[in-house]
């Protein structure tokens, strides 16, 4: 007769990790991890090479590098670029880029903002949306 709640235990343990494995169970949702300005990132894994707060005015190119950890298929991530343009706090969309994963997992992603010569001085910040909503912001400068 111990048999019998062994059998239920066995079968109970065996759907729940079947029902994981289809993602019924997930363990931890979707989450924004580091968020990194640089002039640098790996070609093939998006993640920085370099950490910035500030791009001299010169720059040409500026990236942001986001790690998304437990990403599952169709998780979508933004980056809105913003640039304060008369220096009062009041920021307007300098441009837009959306990321769509294929496949679950941790990773980089990373959208860059190029300049047609050079970036303005001033104040500038970048938001990472996660699925439609805001996951970090990172203000940085360009001088």
């Amino acid at each position: 007769m111990k048999l019998r709640p062994c059998l239920l235990l066995l079968s109970f343990l065996l759907a729940a990790s079947l029902l994981t494995g289809c993602g019924l169970f997930a363990s931890n949702p979707p989450a924004v991890g580091a968020v990194t300005l640089t002039d640098k990132v790996d070609a093939s894994t998006k993640a920085p090479l370099t950490s910035l707060t500030k791009f001299p005015k010169e720059s040409k190119l500026m990236y942001v590098s986001a790690r998304v950890e437990n990403a599952r298929k169709g998780t979508r991530v933004e980056a809105r670029w913003y640039y304060d343009k008369e220096g009062n706090g009041q920021y307007g969309v300098v441009d837009t880029a959306t990321v769509t994963f294929d496949v679950q997992g941790d990773r980089y992603v990373a959208f860059s903002l190029a300049a047609a010569t050079t970036f303005p001085t001033g104040k500038y910040k970048v938001e990472i949306y996660l699925d439609d909503k805001l996951a970090k912001e990172q203000p940085f400068t360009a001088d």
